[in-house]
């Protein structure tokens, strides 16, 4: 079974606020393996989209 988390899209560290707009649900595997990362990926794995 796979675990839901919250997951804030802009990191709080970076100006990020816990408001509905700035948090999705994001499976715990993938959300561990995208911090990971040297670059990690955004929610979207769009890598490079908001370039």
């Amino acid at each position: 079974m796979r675990q839901c988390i919250a997951e804030h899209l802009l990191a709080r560290r970076d100006g990020g606020r816990n408001t509905r707009g700035n948090i999705a649900a994001a499976c715990w595997l993938y959300n561990q393996r995208r911090h990971r990362r040297k670059h990690p990926l955004s929610l979207g794995g769009r890598e490079g989209a908001d370039r």
